[in-house]
């Protein structure tokens, strides 16, 4: 936990707001399923971005420009002293507001998809807006890579204060910690190069490793950092039974969502490698970052390897033309969503779900796929393609998606369509359930919808087939799998270092 006390103050630290975001952004959809993540909540997301902004509201600067170099001057020994690595040079210090936030993070985001022959799931799509908006109030300092540049937002501040009922020395602290962990930042990149490391990047899972990596070694320094300036931490970072006053903030509860995880894993990973072999040892890790998240939760399997640069996009890519599905479809132009998965993406999906071994059932992932047919506010299809490490990790990894759909279908029914007419003998056909679900139309009306899904696997490979009010049948649901089965077996690959 980011959460330090000091005289018996709790202290609200600048990642443990974030938690906000996910209560606010509604529900994360993922493998043609839902989570909401405020059950039990009628609020709308304009209300609760309402709540938020008015929650949030950016106060006086608690800082000048003066004070912040004055502040970044006093830490840059310390964190030399701490990651043992000297500064190249001072990075620009700028003051901005959460406007300009808001836009940098937007331009981090566009031109960081640009780079990527893949979609990531964190490419915020049409909640860009919202989230940039959420984040720009929230954080307390962006690190630029590419203009070599800390921005400070030093109106962000006061709010925290305020939610938390703190003052001005506590507020300091803050400051000091959240411009810590942004000079780590930019430690990292006079050494490392991070634009250059995040343009290698081929997909979720290897970003968020990635991510992990930086972002844990930035939180383990900013933690030194507070230890000398006298703050003292939680031993348990279980711990997260805090008395928040907000009611809006007391709900938010959500540690093993993917934004958070690379945060607390992610330092957690430093920490054990920092014991095992020093500073030495972290800068060959941040050099050599491994590319999966099953090295970030289990830091004891990490070795430098090459990145899988697969084009998994292109497996997806065209695998079936549902514009021609018949007469109501065919003056339809769908938009397609074809982007990658993380493990930690997946292990939130699926953390309600009470099956022995799951998360390591989990990690044995290699590679989730997402491809989403969209037409205005509504998903038509959605096809899910992961690839497991062997076959007996499939047929597990099965049985979690199986519960899962047990768990969201609450009225299945039988007939003709429930029996696949066509049949592969090297495919396995794990469930097909027809259903009803309620959908919301593009005027957030409800409406009672067929819908139909489907599990089918090859060896190391399962597909995940769901559609509402398409109604393809068996023999086209088993074409498109085997279709995506054969491009994998088929595509090649290259090996390319981080």
């Amino acid at each position: 936990m980011y959460l330090y006390h000091m005289r018996k103050s709790i202290l609200f630290v600048d990642i443990k707001i974030i938690f906000l975001l996910f209560f606010l952004l509604g529900p994360t959809v993922f493998s043609g399923c839902a989570k909401s993540l405020h059950p039990g909540k009628n609020l709308t997301a304009e209300q609760e971005l309402a709540k938020f902004n008015e929650l949030f509201e950016a106060g006086e600067p608690f800082y000048t420009l003066d004070e912040a170099k004055d502040i970044v001057y006093d830490l840059v020994p310390k964190i030399e002293k701490l990651a043992g690595k000297k500064f190249l040079s001072i990075p620009e210090i700028r003051l901005i507001d959460s406007a300009e936030a808001a836009m940098i993070l937007k331009q981090k985001n566009t031109s960081f998809l640009n780079r990527s022959k893949n979609q990531f799931e964190n490419s915020f799509n049409k909640k860009e807006e919202t989230i940039i908006q959420l984040m720009s109030k929230t954080m307390g300092g962006i690190y630029e890579p590419g203009h070599k540049r800390l921005n400070l937002i030093p109106t962000n501040i006061e709010p925290k204060l305020r939610i938390m009922d703190l003052g001005y020395k506590h507020g300091m602290l803050i400051a000091k910690m959240t411009i810590a962990h942004e000079l780590t930042h930019a430690l990292q990149d006079q050494h490392i190069d991070l634009e250059q490391k995040m343009g290698k990047v081929p997909g979720a899972d290897e970003w968020y490793a990635l991510a992990s990596t930086i972002e844990g070694h930035a939180e383990f320094i900013k933690r030194s950092v507070g230890r000398l300036l006298g703050v003292r931490y939680y031993e348990s970072d279980e711990q997260t039974d805090l008395d928040f006053k907000n009611p809006l903030i007391k709900n938010v509860v959500s540690s093993e969502s993917p934004y958070i995880l690379k945060y607390t894993k992610g330092r957690q990973f430093i920490e054990y490698h920092f014991e095992k072999g020093g500073n030495r040892l972290l800068w060959q890790i941040l050099e050599n970052p491994p590319v999966d998240t099953s090295m970030i939760i289990h830091p004891e399997t990490y070795r430098p390897l090459p990145y899988d640069t697969l084009n998994y996009r292109a497996i997806l890519d065209n695998v079936y033309d549902f514009a021609k599905i018949d007469k109501t479809t065919q003056n339809i132009k769908f938009d397609y969503h074809n982007f990658s998965i993380s493990k930690f993406s997946v292990r939130y999906l699926f953390s309600d779900l009470k099956i022995p071994d799951k998360n390591d059932i989990i990690s044995k992932i290699e590679h989730y796929q997402n491809l989403s047919v969209k037409y205005k506010a509504i998903t038509f299809a959605r096809i899910g393609f992961a690839v497991l490490e062997s076959e007996k990790d499939t047929l597990q990894y099965i049985e979690i998606e199986k519960k899962f759909l047990s768990q969201k279908v609450k009225a299945a029914f039988s007939d003709m369509h429930n029996n696949f007419l066509c049949k592969n003998d090297s495919i396995k056909i794990a469930e097909q359930i027809t259903t009803f679900e309620k959908i919301k139309t593009r005027y957030e009306q409800e409406k009672l919808v067929k819908t139909k899904y489907a599990i089918m696997a090859k060896n190391n490979m399962v597909v995940i087939y769901r559609d509402v009010a398409l109604w393809l049948d068996s023999c086209e649901i088993l074409k498109i799998a085997e279709k995506i089965f054969t491009r994998y077996e088929s595509a090649e690959n290259t090996i390319v270092p981080p």
